[in-house]
């Protein structure tokens, strides 16, 4: 009976020191600025630390085809009335203010813990080390074929009286982007089965402010977000990006695939919460599986003697 419990606390003690071994290894993807983060078939993976932030997406079970975007340029222009889309960015007819182009890649960008709800939602940022820009990050359990994105910009300083803020956002890859198409209140480009959708307003306070989405290919494929004046303040808005026409499974066809699809939503979001424990909190679960790998051997070992 007394070797019996030494071998059984001794396992008990082995199993314990594989869990915690186990909860280490979740750290790799932040701590290398990289987030990689699966939601029912969507994977999407964010780059930024240190760098421009760039967001690589595509489906799990057509993972050959992937779509590439990335935060590229800031600068003001003024919108030349009568020529082009009012509103809106247009690289042959709109004028650039001289000296105010801003390269991203001059910024440091940091991430946010990751947090996951009960619910399955998952919510990050990543933020410029100046604090003007940041991009909320969201994936929800509801919508597993998007990440939506509240792009937030602080306190920016025009230059310009008369001037609007273009945001540039470069697509790196094939097929080409298409040209902007209304959405309901939305306006969305097409690249292949992926897309880029974006409210036509963001908000500043309480006031509603116009959006412009435009493109060009001109040397590469960009995506242009055109911000009408906010001075000084700070300015919210909400686009996504995704794939439409993924494969889901269906729900229609009786209760084993109901219950197949149970499966696979489960299984997503353990995936999620895998990528999205903070090194804080691996840190306390290592702290406390090293403790119980120690006391639970000792305590049975001193019941024993």
């Amino acid at each position: 009976m007394n070797s019996k419990l030494q071998f059984y606390s001794l396992l008990l003690g082995l199993l314990l020191v594989i869990g915690m071994m186990s909860a280490t290894a979740l750290q790799t993807d932040q701590s290398s600025d990289n987030l990689e983060v699966t939601t029912g078939q969507l994977v999407v993976k964010i780059t930024g630390g240190g760098n421009v932030p760039r967001y690589q997406f595509w489906d799990r079970n057509a993972n050959s085809t992937r779509y590439d975007i990335q935060f590229s340029q800031v600068f003001e222009a003024k919108d030349n009335p009568g020529k082009g889309t009012q509103n809106a960015y247009d690289l042959g007819t709109d004028t650039k203010v001289p000296g105010q182009t801003l390269a991203l890649s001059k910024l440091k960008w940091n991430f946010s813990d990751v947090i996951q709800e009960t619910n399955g939602n998952t919510h990050f940022n990543l933020t410029s080390s100046d604090g003007t820009f940041q991009f909320r990050n969201h994936l929800y359990a509801n919508q597993a074929n998007a990440l939506k994105f509240d792009l937030v910009i602080n306190n920016y300083q025009f230059q310009a009286s008369d001037s609007m803020l273009v945001l540039a956002f470069k697509f790196q890859g094939t097929p080409a982007v298409s040209q902007p198409l209304p959405n309901g209140s939305n306006s969305q480009v097409s690249f292949g089965n992926g897309y880029f959708s974006t409210s036509k307003s963001a908000m500043v306070g309480n006031k509603s402010l116009s959006v412009g989405l435009s493109t060009s290919s001109a040397g590469s494929s960009m995506i242009y977000l055109a911000y009408q004046h906010f001075n000084g303040k700070t300015m919210i808005h909400d686009p996504s990006i995704g794939i439409s026409g993924m494969t889901t499974h269906s729900s229609s066809q009786g209760n084993t695939d109901t219950t197949q699809t149970t499966n696979s939503s489960s299984q997503s979001r353990s995936q999620i919460w895998q990528v999205a424990i903070s090194p804080v909190t691996i840190g306390v679960s290592s702290f406390l599986a090293t403790i119980l790998a120690i006391l639970v051997p000792l305590t049975l070992y001193q019941r024993n003697k």
